[in-house]
């Protein structure tokens, strides 16, 4: 798995942020593709979050590159 990637022509790069030495020091903005995560490993934090249905951006990049969209729970 990679440490990051940027979808061609995306404003921003994606990081896996448990491959940090210290992932405490990067606070996230937002919770992205809320709709396949596990309950059981989140804990609500009181950040904003979002579906992929919600993202144009993030459709557009899954759709250029061929990806699939997460199966809704």
């Amino acid at each position: 798995m990679p440490l990051s990637f940027q979808y061609d022509g995306a404003a921003r790069i994606d990081l896996s942020v448990g491959s940090l030495d210290d992932p405490r020091r990067v606070r996230p903005a937002f919770h992205l593709c809320v709709e396949s995560r596990l309950d059981a490993f989140h804990t609500p934090d009181g950040l904003p979050e979002h579906a992929i249905e919600e993202s144009a951006d993030y459709q557009r990049c899954l759709a250029a590159t061929g990806g699939i969209r997460p199966r809704a729970r």
